[in-house]
């Protein structure tokens, strides 16, 4: 299935699931509403042209064997305060292609992969790994920094082949 998701800046309340092969998505997300990138019977990316700011619940999951992938081509995926991005699911897999920008609440609840050379993720608001879980930065110069706030890793964290920066904030757990 191949779908555009295009969200007005005046846009209201809404949910809404991309699902399945290649899709495009633009806009930013406000109060409200609500986006999922899932992979539920086979893979699904979503490939989103420019940057974007998340001021409500973006969920990347797989419910299947095949992975759930995010991409931006261009400028950062801006979480903002109130921006809640889950990477769930217990099969298959989650990918960010992307820069991040995180001021709000990241939650790795399912194995994910930061699988793009060169992205840059910034965290100053709170960024959990789950127990249990693996998150994955194996592409060549990235770069994670630790500003602000906390970064909680109950599973396993593995930048192999990335930089991570401690400029900040809390890490608490098994980093």
């Amino acid at each position: 299935t191949t779908s555009t998701l295009n969200i007005g800046p005046s846009a209201g309340s809404g949910a809404f699931v991309q699902r399945g092969g290649s899709s495009t998505y633009s806009g930013d997300l406000q109060a409200g509403q609500l986006l999922t990138v899932r992979a539920d019977s086979g893979n699904t990316v979503v490939t989103a042209a420019s940057g974007f700011s998340n001021n409500s619940t973006l969920t990347i999951e797989s419910t299947s064997t095949g992975f759930a992938q995010l991409v931006v081509d261009a400028g950062p995926l801006m979480n903002q305060p109130a921006g809640i991005i889950n990477f769930d699911g217990a099969t298959g897999n989650r990918l960010l292609l992307a820069d991040l920008d995180n001021a709000g609440t990241v939650n790795i609840n399912g194995d994910t992969n930061f699988n793009r050379l060169g992205d840059t993720f910034t965290n100053t608001g709170t960024f959990n790994v789950a127990s249990d879980v693996t998150l994955l930065m194996q592409a060549t110069s990235q770069i994670f920094n630790q500003d602000a706030g906390t970064l909680d890793v109950q599973g396993t964290f593995d930048p192999s082949s990335s930089t991570f920066n401690f400029n900040g904030g809390t890490v608490t757990g098994n980093p």
